[in-house]
């Protein structure tokens, strides 16, 4: 009898001793979602309500999905496995585990030693920044100790220069003023070198008349405004007079075009006031090419 209330003893303080490590183990978790975040600014965002980054012994955990889907990059999972791909670069890591597998275009491979592993906490799985920094090609990454601030720069690819100005920026809206939406590209080159390229010729301001209702498409209906800038918009922003250089499409449904067969298509280049027959195939290309590698977009 002695033994045996002997052995429910042990085995109670066994259990209580493994609750009591495990709760020890949640604590840094838990109170870190309740102390004051970090401040995460990227290119000079600040997407700090977006993200919530927390800080565990001094280290900084991002929300993976979130943060990387914002930089072009596409996030899977398998069970305990997360697969980060990034411009045909594979990232394997595991939930857990300090050990990441990079995998590159011509299959060779790379093991890294992560400091910290990557943990799930709600749902969501958040690494540490430093690997994602030094991982990831084209980031650069900046801690400002006394303003508890992390500065995330990406480099956005091929920026305009006109003028001495860059052009890193851009918004759509489309022509019936339905929808508004701000984009960061990776890369916005291609999409004002295709607006320039697509000119076929200058003619004169269509004279062309609404149709009736907007079920008759026998004008030029407004299709896209694109607006481009040196920095991140705002709602107010979204003006010709506001943005550097601003363009609008224009494109005839039906009815007989007014400058000719190829008229169809129409650039209005706002800020010269200039008209063009234009070409749009390129354009199109080069805008779902950006806007599928996109690095922030919203609606405004």
């Amino acid at each position: 009898m002695f033994q045996f209330i002997n052995k429910n003893i042990i085995i109670c303080k066994l259990f209580a001793t493994l609750m009591l490590a495990f709760l020890i183990m949640l604590t840094p978790l838990t109170a870190t979602a309740a102390a004051t975040p970090t401040k995460l600014m990227l290119n000079g965002l600040d997407i700090t309500a977006e993200l919530h980054p927390q800080t565990i012994n001094d280290h900084i955990y991002l929300p993976l999905r979130a943060l990387t889907e914002k930089m072009g990059a596409y996030v899977s999972y398998a069970d305990q496995t997360v697969h980060l791909t990034y411009n045909d670069i594979v990232i394997t890591l595991q939930l857990g585990s300090k050990m990441a597998t990079i995998t590159y275009p011509e299959k060779t491979q790379k093991n890294i030693v992560l400091n910290t592993p990557a943990y799930l906490w709600r749902n969501t799985t958040y690494v540490p920044l430093r690997f994602l920094a030094e991982t990831i090609p084209g980031w650069q990454i900046d801690y400002d100790t006394s303003q508890k601030t992390v500065n995330l720069d990406y480099a956005v690819g091929s920026q305009i220069e006109i003028d001495g100005k860059k052009l890193c920026y851009m918004t759509t809206e489309n022509g019936f003023g339905m929808s508004r939406y701000r984009y960061l590209y990776i890369d916005i080159a291609p999409i004002y070198d295709a607006l320039s390229s697509g000119k076929i010729r200058e003619v004169t301001e269509p004279q062309t008349e609404y149709g009736a209702t907007f079920t008759v498409y026998d004008y030029y209906a407004l299709t896209d405004i694109l607006y481009f800038y040196q920095k991140v918009p705002t709602s107010n922003d979204i003006t010709a007079d506001k943005a550097l250089f601003c363009y609008e499409l224009y494109h005839m449904y039906e009815g007989i075009p007014e400058f000719g067969k190829d008229s169809r298509n129409l650039l209005h280049a706002v800020n010269a006031n200039k008209w063009y027959v234009f070409n749009e195939k390129e354009y199109r290309a080069a805008l779902n090419r950006a806007t599928s590698h996109l690095i922030f977009s919203s609606a405004a």
